[in-house]
């Protein structure tokens, strides 16, 4: 028997003893303990993201003409296969949740936060008409040629020049991914939890696949796909095609698809008000993934709030972010590194690598 057959006979028969047993629990909004998160949360992330939760970052999928949607041909099975194990659920979650807490925090502050005083007695604006977006480029090596991928980082380089977002490139993200055991199963479920975290990405764009024409003319091709990593949300990816005269089409090609990708990417995130995360702590300090690039000004308060509530539309897709109780308060101290800042605690507690730091 083939190892295909061999899978699938044995997905078949997990689903006929399952079907014995009682249903598992995915809708209670109680929090355990073991985890941090409910069942309704894990069912968030992992039923409606089956693609996020098992997926690589780069996979073989069927695809459609130019510029569309391509429809994942696993989703159906995968949501089937993770609803009806629970119990391996939670392990992942729980995992993902261990990977990311690179600090324990102090034990809350009971004082009262008074924001409106702290916002108000700060000579500091504390609203910025524009916040870059932290974006990160993670190539496909193994399929795309070299001189592929410096064209597609030159064209990623160039749209920082628009300055409409802080750039963390592909060579970076492998850098960190390698840091932290990450390269060799590809999960990006995983992934996209220890980015967000650090270096502090907020949207991913993955380049499966890109092609350009040994000789002219000749049809160039790419796949292209988007993370919102600080919601865990995947969107479809999207095919590219354009017949290619010259060489110096094949870069407007490239460039024109960039673009357009990193301005979906600044799109998609106004979904929610802008926010960043820390990422470590001393005893007088919290370090946080946004700095001087990003926007941020020395002497500027953050409000630290619990993590909220993503609403969705009636098709799955984010539809807009509730922010959580605020907790406590920053203070923008100083900058350091590529694009990181240290804060001070002015009220209240300090905050998580799940909690938002917003404006």
């Amino acid at each position: 028997m083939k190892p295909n057959s061999i899978f699938i006979f044995s997905i078949f028969l997990i689903f006929f003893c399952w079907g014995c047993a009682s249903s598992p629990d995915i809708v209670t909004t109680d929090k355990k303990n073991a985890t941090g998160y409910s069942n309704a949360q894990i069912r968030e992330v992992t039923i409606d993201q089956p693609n996020l939760l098992s997926g690589d970052f780069f996979r073989e999928r069927t695809q459609t003409n130019a510029i569309t949607d391509v429809d994942s041909t696993t989703a159906s099975s995968g949501e089937k296969i993770i609803s009806a194990n629970q119990e391996a659920l939670e392990k992942k979650v729980n995992a993902l949740q261990n990977e990311v807490a690179l600090l324990k925090t102090s034990p809350p502050n009971t004082t009262p936060i008074l924001v409106e005083k702290s916002l108000k007695d700060n000579d500091h604006p504390l609203e910025k008409s524009h916040m870059k977006l932290k974006t990160g480029l993670l190539i496909d090596r193994s399929r795309i040629q070299a001189d592929t991928v410096k064209k597609i980082s030159l064209a990623a380089e160039k749209f920082v020049g628009t300055g409409k977002i802080v750039l963390v490139g592909n060579d970076e993200i492998y850098e960190t991914l390698a840091q932290n055991n990450a390269l060799e199963n590809k999960d990006l479920y995983r992934t996209s939890g220890i980015l967000t975290v650090y270096p502090g990405i907020r949207m991913l764009v993955l380049v499966e696949n890109f092609t350009l024409p040994d000789a002219f003319p000749g049809m160039g091709s790419a796949m292209v796909s988007m993370v919102d990593a600080g919601l865990l949300y995947r969107y479809k990816p999207v095919k590219f095609e354009m017949d290619i005269k010259t060489d110096q089409d094949a870069s407007k090609f490239v460039e024109s698809i960039i673009y357009s990708t990193f301005t979906k990417a600044i799109e998609s995130s106004q979904i929610t008000p802008w926010f960043c995360r820390m990422f470590s702590s001393e005893e007088n300090f919290i370090y946080i993934n946004a700095g001087e690039k990003t926007g941020l000004e020395k002497g500027m308060l953050l409000k630290v709030s619990s993590p909220g509530k993503q609403v969705k539309s009636p098709a799955g897709t984010p539809a807009g972010w509730i922010p959580g109780e605020v907790k406590g308060i920053l203070k923008v101290e100083r900058f350091f590194g590529k694009d990181f800042a240290a804060c001070s605690v002015v009220e209240g507690e300090k905050p998580t690598v799940y909690d938002c730091l917003t404006q």
